[in-house]
């Protein structure tokens, strides 16, 4: 598995052209309460392992985690 970070702009191009992609937010709950992207799964780093193969897609052919801002 690979990593990379993504601007704003090139998120927004990812979810306009990938067919399918799995945005998920692994701030913990109060930051995720304060503000989040639109669409994004709440999944806090904390529980990341234990909750990704129940809210994550079965194969998602990419996946975006928010972890700031």
């Amino acid at each position: 598995m690979t990593s990379k970070t993504v601007s704003a702009t090139a998120l927004q191009s990812m979810l306009r052209d990938c067919g399918e992609l799995a945005l998920l937010d692994v701030r913990e709950a109060g930051e995720f309460g304060e503000s989040h992207l639109l669409f994004a799964t709440p999944v806090p780093y904390s529980r990341l392992e234990l909750d990704l193969v129940a809210r994550g897609p079965p194969r998602p052919p990419l996946m975006v985690l928010c972890h700031e801002g």
